[in-house]
């Protein structure tokens, strides 16, 4: 959050080319569970301190993959915020209590995104992303 204030701050590539994210660590937070998106990642202070030691890392990793546009799987098969019909090739880490880490379902998932995304233009018809 350095330079997001900071409206005389110039961007390498400018502003519209900037990605950034943040790890929020919390005091009250609770201990397990966080959120994430666009924006970063929050979980409670003692959440992160856990992770130098190994502890539930997943939850990290769970909220890192909504800064990178992956939704929550929660619910049940076929329902609208739930899993997609006929269930899941594999675990997931998207899905909380699925996967305890990273899986290739996981990967397939960002690289889908990045395909739909990544030849996306600003305004000026100029692409937003370089691969």
């Amino acid at each position: 959050m350095e330079h997001f204030y900071d409206r005389s701050y110039q961007y390498p590539g400018g502003l519209d080319k900037r990605f950034d994210m943040y790890l929020w660590a919390t005091q009250g937070f609770p201990d397990i569970g966080g959120c994430g998106g666009d924006w970063g990642q929050r979980l409670s202070d003692n959440a992160y301190l856990n992770m130098l030691n190994g502890v539930n890392v997943h939850v990290f990793e769970h909220e890192l993959g909504h800064g990178f546009g992956i939704t929550d799987f929660y619910g049940e098969e076929g329902a609208i915020d739930g899993f997609p019909p006929g269930g899941f090739p594999e675990p997931t880490i998207m899905m909380a209590g699925n996967s305890a880490e990273i899986t290739n379902y996981d990967g397939w998932q960002l690289r889908y995104i990045w395909s739909k995304i990544k030849n996306q233009t600003d305004s000026n018809g100029t692409r937003r992303f370089t691969e």
